[in-house]
């Protein structure tokens, strides 16, 4: 079983979603506002593509 990679790294891949929402203007607070509803409504949508995407 092979480990995380890099990119995938939760820490590392949050502070990339907070770096892009930025530069698009969304502070902060708004991005987290948005990462919990979108991810509360879609959590199986999500790990779906995920896991086609190759994280097994």
């Amino acid at each position: 079983m092979r480990g995380l990679l890099p990119a995938y790294d939760p820490d590392a891949l949050r502070e990339r979603i907070f770096e892009n929402a930025k530069k698009h203007g969304f502070s902060k607070e708004k991005t987290q506002e948005i990462i919990e509803k979108v991810g509360k409504q879609n959590i199986d949508k999500i790990l779906a593509g995920l896991m086609n995407a190759g994280m097994r």
